[in-house]
């Protein structure tokens, strides 16, 4: 049974890893060699895409802008979180979704 489940979860990660795998791959590949061919390894490795993300203005103003976004949007999550706490912590039996052991 214990090595059932550790196949079943040794193909779900690899499912999983599927995604984060192309993102690289194709990070990799020429221009040319994205638009025009399948293949499932770069032929020839290229690192212009980089190269273009951090030198061009474009790519450095949006990513300052998502920047300042997520910053925002933790610190209105720990503005609502933090008071919340309190009571959360001062009687765990209350709202704690597991009962509490005898």
């Amino acid at each position: 049974m214990m090595r059932k489940r550790h196949m079943v979860l040794t193909v779900y990660f690899l499912i999983l890893f599927i995604p984060i795998y192309w993102m690289a791959n194709t990070s990799l590949k020429t221009d040319g060699e994205i638009l025009n061919a399948f293949t499932l390894y770069p032929q020839e490795i290229t690192f212009d895409h980089y190269e273009e993300i951090f030198t061009s203005e474009v790519w450095r103003s949006s990513f300052l802008n998502s920047l300042i976004y997520v910053v925002m949007n933790v610190l209105i999550t720990l503005m609502a979180a933090i008071p919340a706490a309190g009571p959360v912590n001062r009687r765990p039996a209350l709202y704690s979704v597991i009962p509490p052991s005898a």
